[in-house]
C-alpha cells in the first residue's frame, strides 16, 4: 500500500491487490477490509483497488472491488470508533442487505446515506463506487438531518450532480493539481445539502437538480475557456450558459459565488504554471495571462489562496529542475 501526504496537504494512500502474488489477494484483501468490517468473499478471484484521500473532515474513498459481503457490528463500532456519515455513489454493480435493521437495495447511479455508526450487513457484487465519509461532527454542524436519512437511497437523476462534482475533484486530486482542500471540503458540503435537503425542506425536483448540474458545467467550460479574457463578466457568462442572472448566482452560491469562483481558477491556473519549470514567462506575464490587470492585486491573491508567494512558487520549481540537471 502506497500513502504519503502531497504538496497540497491531503493524505493519500492507494491499495492494490495486483501489487500481491496470487497467492496473497484473499489475505490481503481480507486485512484491509477488516480494519473497518468483517468481510466475507463472495467470488474468485478476488481483486481490489482502493484510492483514500482526506479533506478536512471528510474522507475519500474509491473501491473498484469483487463481489463481498460486508458486515459492521456493534461490538466493531465501539472499538474502531469511525464515527462518521457515509454517502456511497455506485458507479456499477449493486448494493443489497441491511442497514441498522432498514432494508436497502441500490442500483448503478444511485447513492446511499449511510450511517456507519450503526450496525450493517451489506452484500456488493463485483462493484465501484465512490464513498464520502463525513466526519461526526461536520454533520452535527452542516448536515445534522442526514443522521435521520440512515438507509435512504438517492435516484439516479438527483444524485448526478454530486456524481459529476465527485468525479471532477478526485480527477484534479489525480493530476496533482492546486487545490485548497479546506475550500473544497466547504464546497462539496454545500453540493451534498443541495442534493440530499433536509426532510421538509423545499427540495428541487430531481430533473432541476439534474439541469442545474448541466448548467453549471456549461458555465464552468466557458469560464475555463475564458480566464485570460478581462472581459470574463458575469452577463456573458449567464448568457453562454443560457440562464438567467439569478440562476447563474445560485448555481454558484455553492463554491462562494461567481466571482469568487473565477478568481480561483485563474489562481489555480497561474500556479500550474509556475510550477512548470518549461514555462518561460515572467509572473507579471503569467498574472497578466490569467486574468489579472493588476500584478499587485494578483500577488496578494495568490499568497492569500496558497500560504506562499508566487515567486516562491516559482523558485521551488526552478530549483526542481536545477536538481534534475544536477543529477
Amino acid at each position: 500500500m502506497g500513502s504519503g501526504l502531497d504538496q497540497r496537504g491531503i493524505p493519500q494512500a492507494v491499495f492494490d491487490t495486483a501489487d500481491y502474488p496470487d497467492s496473497d489477494r484473499e489475505r490481503m484483501f481480507v486485512h484491509v477490509y477488516s480494519l473497518a468490517v468483517l468481510v466475507e468473499i463472495l467470488a474468485q478471484p478476488v481483486h481490489c483497488r482502493i484510492e483514500l484521500c482526506q479533506l478536512p473532515q471528510i474522507h475519500l474513498r474509491v473501491a473498484r472491488t469483487s463481489a463481498q459481503r460486508s458486515i459492521r457490528l456493534p461490538e466493531t463500532i465501539r472499538m474502531d470508533r469511525h464515527d462518521f456519515v457515509g454517502i456511497v455513489l455506485l458507479q456499477r454493480g449493486a448494493i443489497r442487505g441491511d442497514l441498522n435493521g432498514a432494508t436497502v437495495e441500490v442500483g448503478p447511479g444511485e447513492a446511499l446515506v449511510a450511517d456507519f455508526g450503526t450496525p450493517s450487513s451489506l452484500e456488493h457484487s463485483d462493484h465501484e463506487l465512490i464513498t464520502i465519509g463525513l466526519d461526526r461532527a461536520l454533520v452535527e454542524q452542516r448536515l445534522p438531518w442526514l443522521t435521520s436519512l440512515n438507509g435512504t437511497v438517492v435516484a439516479r437523476q438527483a444524485a448526478e450532480p454530486l456524481f459529476r462534482h465527485m468525479q471532477e475533484l478526485m480527477d484534479r486530486i489525480r493530476a496533482d493539481r492546486p487545490l485548497r482542500p479546506e475550500i473544497e471540503a466547504q464546497a462539496l458540503a454545500d453540493w451534498i445539502a443541495a442534493v440530499i435537503p433536509a426532510p421538509g425542506a423545499a427540495m428541487a425536483p430531481s430533473r432541476r437538480v439534474a439541469d442545474d448540474g448541466r448548467a453549471f458545467e456549461r458555465a464552468a467550460a466557458y469560464i475555463e475557456a475564458h480566464l485570460a479574457s478581462e472581459d470574463l463578466q458575469p452577463s456573458a457568462i449567464w448568457k453562454a450558459a443560457n440562464v438567467s442572472r439569478s440562476r447563474l448566482y445560485r448555481l454558484f452560491a455553492p463554491v462562494g459565488g461567481v466571482a469568487r469562483y473565477v478568481i480561483q481558477q485563474r489562481l489555480l491556473r497561474a500556479h500550474e504554471a509556475l510550477t512548470d519549470p518549461g514555462d518561460p514567462r515572467t509572473i507579471s506575464a503569467i498574472a497578466y495571462d490569467c486574468g489579472f490587470t493588476n500584478v499587485a492585486h494578483f500577488a496578494r491573491a495568490f499568497r492569500e489562496a496558497f500560504g506562499v508567494t508566487a515567486s516562491q512558487v516559482r523558485s521551488g520549481a526552478e530549483t526542481a529542475v536545477s536538481a534534475r540537471d544536477v543529477a
